[in-house]
């Protein structure tokens, strides 16, 4: 039984806790279990001497709008994380193309080796023959865009399956050289042009760096300030952390 300060955490709690918690192992899931029920009664004990009550989450909300004083991000600190990963601020590249769908159910074997067998005799003849595209997706295809020629139109990222989406962003213009599987079938797929994502300037996404960088700021001393709790708890029967580590992590 755990005990937290002078509040009685027994098993049964422990083991209805613990189906909320994925872990790799029972023992792993026992120890999130017991550690989420410690930080909730540290807190809910916080809540009870500053007067607050009701639900835990709206105790928890009443504590830490009271008890925490998050900083939050300057301009000068959102610039500079600007600055330094401008990777994460381009716009999405977009890919124009044409493809000839192979319908293959992810789950029959049989129908997908004799789809990408298919896919393979369908680009050695495109290899040859480029202006042959249209005539076979309309033939072949089991996509509605096989009525027109195969157009995919205009694809910026997370508009596709993420499958299909990583080898198609990862062609180059023209023909691919192999099959691209997807939960749909097999794909023989044409790009007729490659548009590169830009660069966003500062000011427009200023907003949500600041964001960002205060949900950041706020989550960390919303650690520090938990910690600071069970430190100073008196937790028996259980091994917490008794630093200035955040349990949060």
């Amino acid at each position: 039984m755990i005990r937290v300060n002078d509040t009685h955490i027994d098993e049964s709690l422990i083991m209805k806790e613990m189906q909320y918690h994925v872990a790799d192992s029972q023992e792993e899931a026992k120890h999130k279990a017991c550690e989420s029920l410690i930080v909730t009664e540290v807190l809910q004990q916080r809540a009870e001497t500053l007067g607050f009550g009701g639900s835990i989450d709206t105790f928890i909300d009443q504590v830490f709008e009271q008890e925490l004083d998050a900083p939050e991000a300057s301009e000068e600190v959102c610039r500079r994380y600007y600055e330094n990963n401008l990777d994460k601020f381009r716009s999405s590249p977009l890919v124009q193309g044409r493809h000839i769908l192979l319908a293959a159910p992810a789950d029959d074997a049989k129908q997908r080796s004799e789809s990408l067998d298919q896919a393979k005799v369908l680009i050695e003849q495109l290899q040859g023959n480029p202006e042959d595209f249209s005539q076979l997706a309309e033939k072949f295809s089991r996509c509605p865009s096989g009525k027109t020629g195969g157009s995919l139109g205009q694809i910026g990222k997370g508009q596709t399956v993420p499958e299909f989406e990583r080898k198609l962003f990862a062609c180059e213009p023209g023909l691919a050289d192999a099959p691209i599987e997807s939960r749909y079938g097999v794909h023989v797929v044409w790009l007729d042009h490659i548009i590169p994502g830009e660069q966003l300037p500062y000011e427009a996404v200023s907003k949500n760096v600041a964001e960002y960088l205060n949900d950041r700021l706020r989550f960390k001393s919303i650690a520090h300030y938990i910690q600071s709790l069970v430190n100073e708890a008196e937790i028996k029967g259980f091994d917490m952390p008794q630093s200035e580590t955040p349990l949060m992590q």
